[in-house]
């Protein structure tokens, strides 16, 4: 069943963030809300409840796939975890998302939202970390990044690998019966040439025929012409030109995104509550879902999450 569909609906509204941030609603310290599923569900859950989105993310941070291949990661109270160490490169296989690191407490957790907000017509949604940004995080994003193009057999391997793992992850996500968003942070800082040979290809593979969400962080305009050969319908993307890449999608594919996280983060409020009006006005619900470009900030204010969700729900007056 395609549960991503529904959110191009009248009256939905989304917004992206991290554990770190619900821990932060809940007052509690991130690393615990990060070890346990009970814990993350329970903050996810009551920080829906604070937002009233329709979108829901289950996404504990950007290295868990990196620690469940053996990366070694450093917790805070506050914020995001820190990588201390990456993993022994000759020595990896893909992840097995039944025993693998904390994925299997992820999984726990994602299933408990789903069952206490499923009533509410949320759609719950697992973070799955594609395979060019997997890939990079593996190896040292620099060193990646530097190499890219240079060494065919390591970009081959490393890709090949992070692949298999994204793959499984997802497998582990659909038997749950949960949606899946695929997120790739750094593809923004390749061409479009690069992203034709080393990002849509591995991309394509995992999003053909799945419930799938594409999310790229940053900057993306030009790569909007070339996104289309993932295979991709839905897409999450942070900084672009709405109007533009509405238009070149074109009306078979759906953009969610819109309101920028440094804006939502500093505000002003009454900003926040103009630029989701404009947005409302431009766009039909077919074409964009308003939310949040990419993750709040850990320590994000709830009342400018709150009326950007608020506004993109309701249905605008004449005088509004």
């Amino acid at each position: 069943m395609d549960m991503l569909r529904s959110l191009f609906t009248p009256g939905k509204a989304g917004l992206l963030y991290s554990v770190d941030h619900a821990a932060f609603l809940a007052g509690l310290p991130a690393r615990d809300v990060m070890h346990s599923a009970d814990l993350m569900a329970q903050t996810i859950v009551s920080s829906q409840q604070v937002y009233g989105q329709d979108l829901v993310l289950v996404h504990s941070d950007s290295l868990v796939m990196v620690e469940a291949l053996g990366g070694v990661v450093e917790y805070r109270d506050h914020g995001p975890p820190v990588l201390v160490r990456r993993p022994e490169m000759p020595d990896l296989n893909p992840l097995d998302p039944s025993c693998h690191g904390r994925i299997p407490l992820i999984l726990d957790a994602a299933l408990e939202v789903d069952r206490r907000l499923r009533e509410s017509g949320c759609v719950v949604t697992v973070s799955v970390t594609g395979p060019f940004s997997l890939s990079a995080a593996l190896l040292g994003e620099a060193e990646f990044l530097t190499r890219l193009g240079r060494d065919r057999e390591v970009e081959q391997k490393l890709l090949g690998l992070a692949a298999e793992s994204s793959l499984c992850f997802i497998r582990a996500v659909e038997e749950a019966g949960l949606s899946v968003m695929v997120a790739e942070p750094l593809v923004s800082l390749i061409s479009p040439v690069l992203f034709e040979e080393l990002v849509a290809p591995g991309l394509s593979k995992l999003v053909t025929g799945r419930n799938v969400l594409i999310h790229i962080c940053g900057r993306a305009d030009h790569l909007l012409p070339v996104l289309a050969q993932t295979g991709g319908i839905y897409f999450s993307l942070d900084r672009v030109d709405v109007e533009t890449a509405v238009s070149v999608l074109g009306p078979s594919r759906h953009l969610m995104g819109g309101i920028s996280p440094s804006l939502l983060r500093a505000g002003p409020i009454d900003r926040i509550r103009d630029m989701t009006r404009d947005l409302r006005r431009k766009f039909s619900s077919a074409q964009l879902m308003i939310c949040s470009g990419c993750d709040l900030a850990w320590d994000c204010p709830p009342s400018h999450g709150r009326v950007m969700v608020e506004i993109a729900s309701r249905c605008l007056g004449k005088n509004e």
